[in-house]
């Protein structure tokens, strides 16, 4: 693994789990902080376990980038990630469990760097994004009462 001086690298179990998309009872490999934020987890880097991806790294957000609308990862993340062989990224909005994944090289392909008040990130339009959304119970619709041939219920 590199020692970046920006980020941290921690083993300890946290809450926020992902338990949308990864296999059950998935625990992660490791946690990526800024050093400037130890409570704040810029990645948690899971096994994943679909060819061609053997590493996923996970990132839960609270919202997304409004202009341009889009998803940002820290220069130093990705560079991480890509130095681990991290090859697929996945961000789950925490309002609604929505899942934005997509492989860094993608990523890289359509992605643009921009120096925002947190550093330097590397920001990919939501249009380059996959989608997979929560699953959400709907209610069963009402049945029809039959009606016989001649009028009135059967």
């Amino acid at each position: 693994m590199i020692a970046d001086s920006r980020l941290s690298v921690n083993t300890q179990p946290t809450d926020n789990a992902a338990k949308i998309w990864l296999p059950e009872n998935s625990q992660p490999l490791y946690f990526l902080r800024p050093k400037n934020a130890q409570q704040v987890i810029a990645c948690a880097v899971y096994h994943y376990h679909r060819p061609p991806h053997s590493k996923v790294g996970w990132s839960d957000r609270a919202y997304l980038l409004q202009k341009p609308p889009g998803i940002a990862w820290d220069s130093d993340v990705i560079q991480r990630l890509d130095a681990d062989n991290v090859t697929l990224l996945a961000v789950r909005l925490k309002t609604t469990g929505t899942v934005y994944y997509s492989t860094l090289e993608n990523l890289y392909r359509h992605g643009k760097y921009q120096n925002r008040p947190a550093g330097l990130q590397l920001v990919m339009t939501l249009r380059y994004w996959a989608v997979e959304l929560p699953e959400v119970e709907q209610p069963a619709a009402p049945v029809a009462e039959q009606l016989s041939l001649f009028g009135g219920t059967a």
